[in-house]
């Protein structure tokens, strides 16, 4: 039993005691907005993570970062981007993960509708043997110049745009 003001959580339930009849009360129960942020970071591993529910992104990469490897890991249910990278962010892969379903939230207007993957301007990396499904924007989005990124064996479907290349860099020299 629960005394006032005091809160529970036990087998995937929340219990809270208010200490007054609820009825007519208005409740606001907070989420994070993101799983994992990493502004300005190098040589970050997230290996075998599981990040769902968050109001924005799943993960969000931002600033200047470098030598990032998220792998093993699965995105899903994210109102935004299940993996966001952006800013001047160099060698930043994600392999071997999955991002479904992300996007459907609106409530992060910052964020917005969401891709599986999703690497912007001044990006570079790899996105590699991930499986994307069932995103509202984009499975693998690439947009913006002065990126590179190469997507390669990737299993993607029933997006939109299941694969989206919005800028495309000659890498040939």
């Amino acid at each position: 039993s629960l005394t006032a003001n005091q809160f529970d959580w036990s087998s995937s339930t929340l219990t809270i005691n208010i200490g007054a009849d609820p009825n007519g009360e208005t409740f606001e129960i907070g989420q994070r907005d993101k799983c994992i942020e990493l502004p300005g970071r190098d040589y970050i591993t997230i290996d075998n993570v599981v990040c769902m529910y968050a109001s924005g992104n799943g993960i969000a990469i931002s600033g200047t970062n470098s030598n990032i490897e998220i792998v093993n890991s699965t995105f899903s249910y994210n109102g935004g981007d299940g993996v966001h990278v952006n800013g001047t962010t160099t060698d930043t892969n994600v392999t071997n993960c999955t991002a479904n379903y992300n996007g459907y939230v609106f409530n992060d207007t910052a964020s917005g509708p969401g891709d599986g993957i999703s690497y912007h301007a001044g990006c570079t990396g790899v996105v590699e043997n991930n499986t994307t499904y069932y995103n509202y924007k984009a499975g693998i989005d690439n947009i913006g110049a002065g990126m590179a990124v190469d997507i390669l064996r990737n299993t993607v479907g029933y997006s939109p745009r299941n694969i989206w290349i919005g800028s495309l860099v000659d890498q040939s020299q």
